[in-house]
């Protein structure tokens, strides 16, 4: 990645050092005004390991058997919950600073920062209650939504397979998959709506249940009346787990209910699993063969632009930029500071070439001053390709180009065929 080409050996050999010797991944990774911390394939190993604890020590934290959650009523957090929360906030500060990728997948560590804020929040709320029993269900919410948190970090090492020319297309199939499978959740849902408003009808109580101290026969009727009740029946009974046999019962029903109740979830089954499933086979057949097709196209792609957002990200990933922040933050306002004051020197001499010089040597002045534009932005960091050149500009002049060129190949053509007339 980036300027340096480095062997696979050296690559996964970077990669152990980082994750067996966490003193080694800080100290490279803190180094900042280093050579070696700002390779591109150092700075994602650095950030690659530290994703790699940071799922470590969420997993720990929710998964944490010497530590129930019955022995944690005091509220006080305990070692890994300090070091998580630290963590947090240094992935907090990665999102507000580095540029990130927001198409597909990118979206992921946002996500998981406000879940695991939620999460936080209801470890606050906590607090205020008194009795045990409420503070254990505050913990227990708080891991749960921890565990989702847990669950998008792991989808997160998606994003990190992109720079390998093998997982990195598979990422990108993955990711256009989910999108086709929303697309048809959305079309399914309206029709679980649907037949979940029919089903309730159909199990709509008719007739007064019997009362009495004898009575054998369980009174199901009023357990599918309910539209969430008929809807988890219906979306379960896609996979298989729901026979017409083994609906629930319809004894406080006309006989003929039960008719009613099979054409019905036939009906359903057939529009379901015959059709809608097999569209979604469909779609993720062409969108797998799309890609696959200019597989070596999106890896190129997503590798190019995670090489261009590790050259400008920051050499410290989470926790340790908590460490790093302020003091790069000083330096940036000193180093604009000082290009403030060279801005104004500069305009003063502008200001006084301009009461001397004639009509055509301002013009030149303007032009001299233009020229010093990038020294105060390399005062202020290294100068990018995007500000440096005239995009624009230069695109109208091939453009311009080109149909000149276009011109005249047809002037050629339209001479050559007219001496060719003539000779004939």
């Amino acid at each position: 990645m980036g300027s340096y080409t480095w062997s696979t050996f050296k690559v996964v050999m970077l990669f152990l050092g980082f994750l067996l010797c966490p003193i080694l991944w800080a100290a490279s990774s803190l180094l900042c005004g280093n050579h070696f911390s700002n390779i591109p394939i150092v700075k994602f190993m650095s950030y690659l390991v530290s994703h790699i604890f940071f799922v470590i020590i969420l997993s720990i934290t929710i998964i944490n058997p010497w530590q129930p959650l019955y022995v944690s009523t005091h509220l006080v957090p305990h070692w890994n919950e300090w070091l998580l929360l630290f963590w947090l906030l240094g992935m907090f500060i990665t999102e507000m600073n580095n540029p990130s990728d927001r198409e597909g997948l990118g979206y992921i560590k946002t996500v998981v920062l406000f879940v695991s804020a939620f999460a936080i929040t209801v470890h606050l709320v906590a607090i205020f209650f008194k009795e045990e029993y409420y503070r254990l269900i505050c913990l227990y919410i708080r891991n749960q939504l921890f565990a989702v948190a847990l669950l998008l970090g792991f989808l997160e090492f998606l994003n990190f397979l992109t720079f390998h020319h093998l997982f990195g297309p598979w990422a990108v199939i993955i990711r256009d998959l989910i999108k086709d499978l929303m697309r048809f959740l959305a079309i399914l849902l309206i029709f679980l709506v649907g037949f979940s408003l029919n089903m309730c009808a159909v199990y709509q109580p008719v007739f007064v249940p019997p009362k009495g101290d004898n009575i054998t026969l369980p009174i199901f009727g009023q357990e599918f009346q309910s539209p969430l009740n008929t809807f988890e029946m219906l979306f379960f009974s896609l996979f298989g787990l729901v026979e017409p046999d083994y609906m629930p019962p319809l004894h406080l029903s006309p006989p003929f209910a039960k008719i009613i109740v099979k054409v019905v979830f036939g009906v359903y089954m057939m529009v379901t699993v015959v059709v809608l499933i097999n569209l979604l086979i469909a779609m993720m057949s062409d969108t797998y063969q799309r890609i696959q097709a200019q597989s070596d196209t999106e890896w190129k792609f997503g590798r190019a632009k995670l090489i261009r957002n590790m050259k400008r990200a920051s050499a410290a990933p989470a926790p340790l930029n908590c460490i790093t922040f302020v003091p790069e933050l000083i330096m940036n306002k000193c180093s604009r500071k000082k290009a403030k004051g060279g801005s104004s020197l500069s305009t003063l001499k502008d200001m006084g070439s301009g009461q001397t010089q004639s009509r055509t040597n301002s013009a030149a002045g303007a032009r001299a001053g233009r020229r010093i534009m990038p020294l105060e932005e390399m005062m202020q960091g290294m100068n990018k390709l995007t500000n440096v050149v005239d995009w624009p500009s230069i695109s109208n002049k091939y453009l311009e180009n080109f149909e000149v060129r276009r011109a005249s190949l047809s002037i050629v053509e339209t001479l050559t065929k007219t001496k060719e007339k003539k000779k004939d």
